[in-house]
């Protein structure tokens, strides 16, 4: 079994194929944006890769595949800019100073 998953502006969605390349299951999971004044789109680390956790792990629950039959796992993604400290915990990129928005989406002005 291999999963794919492929990482939007909107959502996280994984599928579970079998070696031969049928789809078994696939399940999607929302990802928060923020929408602030002056374009600014801002998303988190933390939720978007909670929500390829929630999308795998229910791709693979309608697949009824177990962990350790899974030999590969692929990622795609929008283009966007993450931004850690040192310790790589994430680091606010805007005047909100949260630093759960810690990315500057595609479709912001800044990017």
């Amino acid at each position: 079994m291999v999963i794919g998953v492929d990482v939007g502006t909107g959502s996280a969605r994984a599928g579970v194929f079998d070696t031969g390349g049928r789809l078994l299951s696939a399940a999607k999971h929302p990802i928060r944006i923020w929408h602030d004044a002056g374009e600014r789109v801002e998303q988190s680390s933390t939720d978007i890769w909670a929500a390829c956790v929630t999308a795998i792990r229910s791709a693979m629950a309608g697949a009824g595949v177990a962990p350790e039959r899974v030999r590969g796992i692929g990622f795609d993604a929008t283009c966007s800019l993450v931004v850690l400290d040192r310790d790589g915990k994430p680091l606010p990129v805007g005047p909100s100073g949260d630093p759960r928005r810690n990315i500057i989406v595609w479709m912001d002005q800044r990017a």
